[in-house]
């Protein structure tokens, strides 16, 4: 998306206030300079400056004329850094598995906002937050995907139904629409990351409404924040902590594991579903947890437990392509996995369903089908 009258895309450098900028070196002790420094591998530098700009980034700009609001920066420094609490301490392996998934998923979402001039941290600090990279990750409210859309937001922006598939669970897609979200915000609110992330959580209706009632444009702002609902709350800076953590994570001690993530293919070579190419694969390549979530999160069209033919192709990290052809086609794990997968259709006694008629009771009931009564 452009902004009107501009050849020149939106790029995430408008949408980091002067309030961020400073709270981060808060939180780290820097210097606002250093602080950049960090930012700009959260943050992209313009794609075409206008007439008159110096190519800096549109916050650095303007950070020594917006003193802003002592009280907002408390605010912001004060939610960012409890949120690299939560994510450094119990939150902490699901930023790890976040970030692994992430890795294998990262060639189908990560051009969309290479493309658009958006950072990569933003975008894992919201997989992180949204989904934990669990692409078939489903709300209490509905919205689902890796990055969480109702279904109606999902429509606006492309996302419908092909051929029975919801297209939300598609990490391209998805991300195509995160992105075509986010520029739409940043039309509508300006050069405001917060504003923008907090209207993805809570609805741009009611962000535009509490703008309106309060005259303020900043999200740390109390009169703003204090009246979204709590989840709302603690989103933004939880997004923008796991975005600093993606950026320099040997900073707060965090080691990401190196992860082989190249894009393979592999052609069933006999039929098999997702479950028992997870069993027979096993942790070949050094998985901690197995292939299943991977598996599922890059062939999410596929049933996880239905049999597919012969032939079919399917995603997989790269290091999968021989590991497949050696446990999987005639090795005895893949006839454990068969045999594991088979044994789910006989996992409990068969049901049987039997119509009431006129002048049954439950001890004829029991006789005629061969069951104790309980008279007896």
């Amino acid at each position: 998306m452009k902004p009107s009258g501009s050849g020149a895309r939106w790029s995430s450098v408008s949408v980091v206030s002067a309030e961020a900028l400073r709270a981060v070196a808060m939180v780290l002790r820097w210097s606002p300079f250093r602080a950049m420094l960090l930012l700009l591998a959260v943050v992209a530098w313009p794609q075409q400056p206008a007439a008159g700009d110096t190519g800096r980034p549109m916050a650095i700009q303007s950070v020594s004329a917006d003193a802003g609001s002592g009280a907002a920066v408390d605010a912001m420094h004060a939610a960012v850094e409890a949120a690299l609490h939560d994510w450094l301490t119990w939150k902490r392996p699901d930023l790890i598995e976040a970030w692994e998934q992430y890795q294998y998923m990262r060639h189908l979402m990560w051009p969309a906002y290479r493309d658009a001039g958006l950072p990569e941290g933003l975008l894992f600090g919201m997989l992180a937050k949204e989904s934990g990279g669990r692409v078939h990750a489903v709300s209490r409210v509905g919205a689902a995907g890796p990055l969480q859309f109702m279904a109606h937001t999902g429509r606006r922006f492309g996302l419908g139904d092909e051929g029975g598939f919801d297209q939300r669970y598609d990490p391209g897609l998805a991300t195509r629409a995160n992105v075509a979200y986010l520029q739409e915000r940043f039309e509508e609110f300006g050069p405001n990351l917060e504003l923008a992330l907090a209207a993805y959580n809570g609805g741009e209706g009611r962000i535009r409404r509490l703008l309106q009632s309060t005259g303020t444009t900043s999200f740390w702002a109390d009169d703003v924040r204090a009246r979204l609902p709590r989840e709302t709350q603690d989103y933004v800076p939880w997004v923008l902590a796991a975005a600093l953590l993606f950026s320099d994570p040997g900073l707060y001690g965090l080691e990401f594991p190196d992860v082989d993530a190249r894009p393979g293919m592999i052609r069933l070579q006999r039929p098999a579903t997702l479950g028992e190419l997870a069993i027979c694969l096993g942790q070949a390549g050094g998985s901690r947890d197995g292939w299943f979530r991977t598996l599922r999160n890059l062939n999410p069209r596929a049933e996880p437990f239905e049999r597919l033919p012969g032939g079919t192709e399917l995603a997989v990290p790269a290091p999968l392509e021989a590991a497949y052809a050696g446990r999987c086609v005639d090795a005895s794990a893949a006839r454990l996995a068969a045999s594991l997968h088979d044994a789910r259709d006989h996992r409990r006694p068969a049901s049987l369903v039997y119509t009431v008629r006129t002048g049954d009771t439950l001890s004829s009931i029991a006789r005629q089908h061969g069951c104790p009564s309980a008279a007896t």
